[in-house]
């Protein structure tokens, strides 16, 4: 079967590629795409042939096919026997190859984590640091060095706000949170005596001690005396009067010769700074607040206090 067809094969490839140069009349073939046709048939049963060939040729070498047969002959092997055994060993080198690939890869990883382990015990080390777990919480708050993490340390614990300190700012916040809620004026005015009990509540004692803010006023009036004022949160401050005449029965303006002055000279404004003092009595408030308005008062309000003591890490 594949003599004849390969004869077969051969002939259209001669007759389709004459008929392409000089078209071929005799053979009906009267256009060079009908001789391009017939060359490309040719084309298709020679190799139609070539491979009936090949597989016969490998069956008579005891060959599945002629892939097979081919490989084994550019492998010089003889027979399919041989063949297997080759595959085989093809298989065990390749999964030998990539077993060793897999422990080159789990090795060079242990050494890559050892060497990472052993530069975090280094720097942990370099930087002052008795444990790692220390060391990655001073990084994640951005401090590269012990000296500088216990710095932080101090000041944290320096200025902790005191539970009163905290009462007291929630009762205020709380109270603009009911003042901005408030139906209509009668209920906003009730708010206010609200923060009055709440206020009082909290402070049995009008000296307030250790308490923290931020500075944001920091001047003096026409007769040269301090004008403080500290922010203990978002709305609310604690300060001292800013004119001789509002302050005649307060005496809260700083004496520039007193140690307090001494120590605001080295300050500016934003800074943190721990605080002592005493608000002053008032029915309205408990303790004097000194907006003109009952909307100021409810929103921002600024407590009038006598500073004692001001401190800085």
């Amino acid at each position: 079967m594949a003599f004849p067809l390969a004869i077969i094969g051969l002939t259209l490839l001669l007759v389709g590629f004459v008929s392409i140069l000089i078209p071929l009349k005799f053979f009906r073939i009267r256009t060079r795409k009908m001789a391009v046709l017939v060359f490309f048939a040719g084309l298709v049963l020679s190799a139609i042939a070539g491979t009936m060939f090949g597989d016969e040729q490998a069956r008579q070498a005891g060959f599945d096919n002629a892939t097979d047969h081919f490989e084994a002959k550019k492998l010089g092997l003889s027979t399919p026997e041989a063949l297997a055994q080759h595959r085989v060993a093809q298989a065990v080198a390749r999964k030998e190859a990539a077993a060793m690939a897999e422990q080159h890869r789990v090795e060079q990883a242990v050494a890559q984590k050892e060497a990472a382990e052993i530069a975090e015990r280094t720097a942990v080390k370099s930087a002052g640091f008795s444990s790692m777990e220390e060391y990655k919480t001073a990084l994640a708050g951005g401090f590269s060095t012990k000296a500088s993490f216990d710095a932080h340390l101090r000041s944290e614990a320096f200025f902790r706000i005191p539970a009163k300190q905290q009462a007291f700012v929630d009762a205020v916040e709380k109270a603009r949170q009911n003042y901005d809620a408030a139906e209509n004026d009668l209920a906003k005015g009730r708010t206010r005596n609200a923060r009055k009990q709440a206020v009082c509540g909290l402070l049995k004692s009008r000296t307030v001690e250790g308490w923290v803010g931020h500075i944001t006023n920091l001047s003096s009036n026409e007769d040269g005396k301090g004008v403080l004022e500290i922010t203990l949160s978002d709305h609310a401050t604690v300060k001292t009067w800013n004119n001789a005449f509002s302050d005649i029965a307060y005496n809260t303006l700083i004496d520039p010769a007193s140690s307090i002055s001494q120590k605001l000279t080295s300050l500016k404004e934003k800074d943190r700074v721990r605080f002592s003092g005493t608000f002053f009595q008032s029915d309205v408030d408990c303790v004097h607040e000194a907006s003109m308005t009952l909307d100021g008062s409810m929103s921002q309000p600024e407590y009038i206090i006598r500073f004692s003591g001001i401190e800085t890490p």
